[in-house]
């Protein structure tokens, strides 16, 4: 992810995006919000890619998204794979539990861009009120 923030900065910094940072984060014991960053740069957006595999992971990455997404976040991007159908029923289950808005993009309509057809990119919010 970071090669790819490198090789796109002068795209991301040119949608008016001041700053951003890649961090890997293990998701069964992940740092407190303060430790991760200032209060004042909590993310706006959190990008989740390609990380549901297994059952029992599904459960650590909701909840670490749920502890770092906060008044600040405006969304999670997500790409998602069906690999398993207990995997993906729990996914599920947890990610509407926790977001109000799920959009599954229609990539190629909207951004001319193909994709597998296995493979989805999410657009997850919360409601502000």
């Amino acid at each position: 992810m970071k090669r790819n923030v490198e090789f796109n900065k002068n795209m991301i910094y040119s949608t008016q995006c001041e700053t951003i940072d890649c961090v890997e984060i293990n998701w069964f014991s992940p740092p407190d919000r303060d430790t991760l960053c200032e209060y004042e740069r909590f993310p706006q957006v959190i990008l989740i890619a390609d990380c549901v595999w297994l059952e029992d992971l599904v459960t650590p990455l909701i909840d670490t998204v749920e502890k770092y997404y906060n008044a600040h976040t405006k969304e999670v991007i997500m790409t998602y794979q069906r690999r398993g159908k207990a995997a993906d029923l729990l996914f599920w289950k947890r990610i509407r539990s926790l977001f109000t808005s799920i959009t599954i993009v229609d990539t190629l309509n909207d951004y001319g861009i193909d994709r597998p057809e296995f493979l989805s990119l999410l657009i997850c919010k919360k409601d502000d009120s």
